[in-house]
């Protein structure tokens, strides 16, 4: 916490070796943590004081973490392979298609949908959460282990490439996945420039 006279002020997390990870800010003004070692959440309310939220999968590993319009706030299990959020003190997980992707960063659309980097997956993820259906990305270079995110204001998802020495984007992102859902809806199997991937919960 930076004070008005420059200083830093350090607040200790409630849990020995939690190792915070990701943080948010929610639209409360509270600040979220993610205590990556200790596989929970922690809540520091407006006034002062944490609070801890443990997470239904062991040792889930969370990361990066969201908060989307309707203050819910979402996260990555880097290790449980799952994207997770909390709302009014109950977790939901949502697991990942594939096994051992690794989701790491996330960030919410204007639509709510939450993307995700797949550090070992190698694609950029989004879960829509009115279905419960995620939709996978593939990079073009192979292993380049995505990271953070950030969206443009022209919507452009953008990304960076820890191994890849790159940074990439998705144009137009959630028109692509409106397009990804419309031909999931139709059947029809994805094209080889986005390497999409379709599951259901």
């Amino acid at each position: 916490m930076l004070r008005r006279d420059g200083t830093i002020e350090e607040l200790p997390v409630p849990t020995d070796g939690a190792h915070p990870t990701g943080m948010v800010i929610d639209n409360g003004g509270a600040v979220w943590i993610a205590e990556r070692d200790a596989g929970k959440l922690a809540r520091l309310r407006p006034g002062g004081g944490f609070v801890e939220f443990g997470l239904p999968t062991r040792d889930a590993k969370p990361a990066g973490m969201a908060v989307d319009s309707r203050n819910r706030v979402w996260f990555a299990e880097r290790a449980g392979n799952k994207i997770g959020v909390i709302e009014r003190g109950e977790v939901r997980e949502y697991p990942l298609p594939s096994s051992n992707s690794a989701p790491f960063f996330v960030v919410a659309d204007t639509d709510d949908n939450i993307w995700f980097s797949e550090v070992y997956g190698n694609r950029i993820g989004v879960l829509i959460p009115a279905t419960g259906a995620i939709i996978e990305f593939g990079i073009p270079t192979h292993d380049a282990w995505p990271g953070g995110l950030a969206f443009d204001s022209q919507g452009n998802l953008w990304f960076t490439e820890q191994l890849g020495n790159k940074v990439g984007v998705l144009m137009n992102a959630t028109a692509a996945l409106a397009d990804a859902v419309r031909r999931a809806a139709q059947g029809s199997a994805a094209g080889p420039a986005t390497n999409e991937h379709h599951h259901k919960q």
